[in-house]
């Protein structure tokens, strides 16, 4: 693909279109686009006088173009009149200058899609050595600015701020003080109470009850809020409710999760990014969920528990304890059964990360020794240089509720 066809793709212009060439696509999985680099890029003058680095973040916008591209030639018609978004960029990286003369070779992959929602992982490399690398999360939407859409039906309060693009259907009720994001679509009867926050590109079903009132006998109708990111969808009746003056004032719910029918996210609540509630999953006070995390169905959790990265929970599992992450627990009383191996597979961990954190795994929860000497086990062993199995004994030693073994 030579320049003019990138062109017709993506909406840069001089100086800002970064890729010159793509040399190798493979719909949707990966693509190879390339940039060559001379000392006439407009940036070189004042990046640095008399020492030309091309900026970091360019590389990334470069990678970030390049897959683009990939996202646009997967959807065939269906990206027409769309532009591509960068949302998230996590795990970057850069390793060696760009200098004129180079040629950037920009790798990207395909990780995963969620509806208009892409996650590539990529790197760039100049004269065979990689430069830099990083993970990217981007949005396809409508370039066309649309107003919002409001039901005659739906009573939206006069303080509310609603986004372009936002839909609100029959008889919602939107409260004081609410914002909703760009492109998020509210079905109908969903209640949003007041201080309300919801990002962009969300779906929120009918019925759902966010930001009313905590289920505490100690609120007393303090000011507090609730605020959820962007890309998450909220299936039909769930109820998230709003924080606790003396709980931190906020509960938050973070990006791309998808909350099932009847799910329950109680007050003072903290939830990271990709994770999934399934049906009548219930979450009482307090509680903290990791990223990538999975709640099964009717599973109960404790309030103050926490959940770590990545962890799974089994269906009708009651949780009274922390459970770490990277693992699987189940069970009437939550056991634990493993590291959940599909999942971190799903995500891209390597097969030596997986088999760096079985090996803990059998040190911290099979051994007969206390979990403390168990702990000072792995740090004196060669596991400990991995993050992962880092963040795994940090995350124990940081425990307040107790472990679920």
């Amino acid at each position: 693909m030579e320049t003019k066809e990138i062109m017709q793709i993506l909406p840069h212009a001089f100086p800002f279109l970064l890729v010159d060439r793509v040399i190798e696509i493979e719909v949707p999985r990966r693509i190879v686009g390339l940039k060559s680099i001379t000392y006439n890029e407009a940036f070189f003058p004042g990046h640095f006088p008399g020492d030309p680095l091309m900026p970091g973040v360019l590389i990334i916008e470069a990678m970030a173009q390049t897959a683009g591209i990939l996202a646009y030639k997967s959807m065939g018609e269906e990206a027409e009149g769309k532009g591509v978004y960068l949302m998230a960029l996590r795990e970057a990286k850069f390793r060696r200058p760009v200098l004129p003369g180079d040629q950037l070779l920009l790798e990207m992959e395909t990780v995963k899609r969620r509806g208009n929602i892409w996650v590539f992982r990529g790197k760039a490399k100049a004269n065979g050595q990689i430069v830099a690398e990083a993970e990217i999360m981007a949005m396809i939407r409508e370039n066309k600015p649309k107003s919002p859409k409001v039901h005659p039906t739906a009573i939206v309060h006069p303080s509310c701020e609603l986004a372009e693009g936002v839909e609100i259907g029959p008889y919602s009720i939107i409260g004081e003080d609410v914002k909703i994001g760009e492109n998020t679509w509210i079905g109908s009867h969903v209640v949003i109470d007041q201080g309300t926050v919801i990002g962009k590109n969300c779906q929120i079903f009918h019925h759902a009850s966010i930001g009313t009132p905590p289920q505490h006998i100690r609120y007393q109708g303090e000011k507090t809020r609730v605020i959820i990111g962007d890309n998450s969808v909220i299936r039909e009746f769930v109820t998230i409710h709003r924080g606790t003056s003396f709980g931190g004032g906020l509960t938050k719910v973070g990006n791309s999760n998808f909350i099932m029918a009847y799910a329950h996210v109680a007050h003072d609540c903290q939830l990271g990014d990709f994770v999934i509630m399934a049906n009548a999953a219930q979450l009482a006070g307090h509680v903290t969920v990791g990223d990538h995390a999975i709640i099964g169905g009717v599973a109960a959790v404790h309030q103050f528990v926490r959940i770590g990265k990545f962890a799974f929970i089994g269906g009708a599992t009651a949780v009274p304890k922390d459970i770490p992450p990277y693992v699987t627990a189940s069970g009437i009383r939550a056991k634990l059964y493993g590291i959940n191996v599909t999942n971190l597979k799903r995500n891209g961990f390597s097969d030596e990360v997986i088999r760096a954190l079985r090996k803990a795994y059998k040190i911290l929860f099979r051994s007969s020794k206390p979990l403390k000497g168990c702990i000072e086990e792995i740090k004196n062993s060669e596991l400990f240089a991995y993050p992962e199995v880092k963040d795994l004994v940090e995350f124990l030693e940081g425990s307040k509720r107790g472990i679920t073994r």
